[in-house]
């Protein structure tokens, strides 16, 4: 929003909080547009008495954590957003602001480390798998990308950032292929070359990754499509249930396995990668019209929220909370 759309909101929510004094919902939101206004402090005067009592609420943290990252107090915003999950655990909001404060100060692993750790917190709330879809990509985790922007795009399902999600999807596969002069093209999903990346101990997840996909896509074609990574994404999926039943990503599997089942795993990855390659999806999309929509009618009536069994994060993350 620009600064008068922000100007209107303090009104309106200024009047819904005058309306309805108990509402803490509306307090909050009042409290959050006086911060973009930059107001910090009648930001923080609004919110302060929801950090504490049975009226806490998580956002009220956020709004303070916001503030005191707002006037530069990066140490103090940090032990706001910890008193926070003290409090509320199972908040992945708080451990989203943890992360993009880190990341501000430029310490991208430690960063990432939050999100993941949003991620087990609250395996339903999208916006850590945002933010480690794209640092995953940037450390060469390209496995972890690709399912964190996966889960991503099912969870929200529409909007600008999906859209990014779409595009950073494919990227990952088309970053994962690299080419051999001895050997032609062959896959690999991590390229790790971060010395501060911690990589799991256990990387079997990437190696069957790497051998679904040679296995599957072998020739020596320099394109990637929708269509070869349907094909290439099915055999991967069985693939890993069949090889190690406890997968890491196995939220996702099963979810694409569900597909499968019911006949939708086509359209499904049309609408996926879309974004990434609409001309592909326009052409895919006129001989087989019907066949999306099928998809389309079911994928509306049946919520990806309610299928997230357990976290799916990389193993040394669920290892570390374990401790």
């Amino acid at each position: 929003m620009n600064a008068t759309e922000y100007a209107t909101a303090v009104q309106k929510y200024t009047y819904a909080a005058k309306l309805c004094p108990d509402n803490a919902n509306y307090q909050l939101a009042l409290a959050q547009a006086w911060f973009f206004q930059k107001d910090f402090e009648k930001a923080m005067e609004i919110s302060k008495p929801f950090t504490s009592g049975k009226k806490a609420k998580p956002e009220a943290f956020r709004v303070q954590g916001n503030c005191l990252e707002g006037m530069g107090k990066n140490f103090e915003a940090l032990a706001c957003y910890r008193k926070g999950l003290k409090r509320f655990p199972s908040s992945g909001m708080l451990y989203a602001e943890m992360g993009v404060l880190e990341f501000s100060r430029k310490r991208d692993a430690q960063a990432l480390n939050y999100w993941e750790k949003g991620i087990v917190a609250q395996p339903t709330y999208p916006t850590n798998y945002y933010y480690a879809a794209k640092k995953s990509l940037e450390f060469g985790d390209l496995a972890w990308a690709a399912n964190y922007a996966e889960m991503y795009i099912n969870l929200v399902r529409q909007g600008e950032n999906v859209r990014e999600m779409s595009k950073l999807l494919m990227q990952a596969y088309e970053k994962a292929r690299y080419f051999d002069y001895e050997k032609g093209f062959r896959w690999h999903f991590l390229q790790n070359a971060d010395s501060n990346y911690t990589i799991a101990s256990d990387i079997r997840y990437h190696d069957l990754l790497d051998e679904a996909f040679e296995s599957e896509l072998p020739d020596t074609s320099a394109h990637i499509g929708i269509g070869t990574l349907t094909s290439a994404r099915q055999f991967s999926c069985l693939w890993n249930l069949r090889q190690d039943p406890k997968s890491p990503a196995l939220s996702l599997l099963n979810w694409q396995l569900q597909l499968q089942q019911l006949g939708h795993w086509e359209a499904y990855n049309y609408w996926l990668l879309y974004d990434a390659v609409p001309d592909e999806f326009m052409a895919w999309f006129k001989d087989n019209q019907p066949r999306y929509e099928r998809f389309e009618n079911w994928f509306l009536m049946n919520t990806f929220y309610r299928h997230i069994r357990k976290p799916m994060v990389r193993p040394q993350i669920l290892e570390s909370e374990k401790r």
